[in-house]
């Protein structure tokens, strides 16, 4: 015999609540669908696992805040305690949304709102290097002949200048991961280059020539000359900087 619609919709219920349950580490909330105190004590292994190995990834990815943050332990079992970890959720968006939980839960000192950006930028990279797979490796494989190509840059008219997709902006407002010489507040670029993420602080020609180059796409040096007031050289110059960073690459 079938199962009736409400059978089945009541079971759905339970699997819904069920899940909530172990994804808040609450398997007290399941006294009514387990049966056994061995079950319950099964419950509550897995879910106190599952809340350890989370912990440990997040102690490990916000490392940086750890140094300006002294009750970042506290905080962290605090947050997995309050905020259920979402389904298929991947590392980088975790500790985003730590990051975001910590902002409204008390007011941060200076230095721990720059290793916030920091960390921030970074999963930023991260996740934006996930969702645009081809568009992050096609950049890669053109930034890695860049060197060849630099020796034609300026008197090779078929090179077109092209910006790195995955690239991040935030604010630093303290020097605690600046340079001595590096203006305050500086705005700072994240991207990758290979495997690592990198960061920079740009002259603002560079930074205008980079967010040009994201909104108009691909272009040779002679048609950034006619839309921007720079002299040609000028430009020619700016565009070597950013690509020997690893903001932008020849192809």
């Amino acid at each position: 015999m079938s199962p009736s619609a409400s059978t089945i919709d009541d079971y759905r219920a339970q699997l819904r609540r069920c899940a909530q349950a172990l994804a808040a580490a609450r398997p007290d909330a399941l006294a009514g669908d387990v049966h056994g105190a061995g079950d319950a004590a099964r419950l509550k292994m897995f879910t106190d696992g599952n809340c350890e190995k989370r912990f440990e990834k997040l102690q490990d990815q916000l490392e940086v805040l750890a140094d300006f943050a002294d009750d970042l332990d506290d905080l962290l079992e605090a947050y997995i305690r309050a905020v259920p970890l979402a389904a298929y959720d991947t590392g980088a968006r975790d500790g985003l949304r730590f990051l975001d939980w910590l902002e409204n839960r008390r007011p941060l000192s200076s230095e721990e709102c720059d290793a916030c950006a920091v960390l921030r930028g970074r999963g930023r990279v991260e996740e934006l290097a996930e969702r645009e797979r081809l568009r992050h490796v096609r950049f890669q494989e053109a930034l890695s002949a860049a060197e060849v190509l630099l020796d034609e840059w300026g008197t090779n008219d078929e090179l077109r200048l092209i910006v790195n997709p995955i690239h991040d902006w935030e604010t630093f407002r303290t020097r605690a991961f600046l340079e001595e010489d590096d203006p305050l507040p500086a705005r700072v670029a994240f991207f990758p280059v290979g495997n690592d993420i990198r960061t920079a602080v740009l002259e603002p020609e560079a930074e205008a020539l980079l967010r040009r180059l994201a909104a108009s796409g691909p272009s040779r040096l002679d048609e950034l000359a006619r839309r921007g007031a720079w002299e040609r050289e000028e430009i020619a110059a700016t565009a070597r900087d950013l690509i020997e960073t690893g903001l932008a690459a020849l192809q």
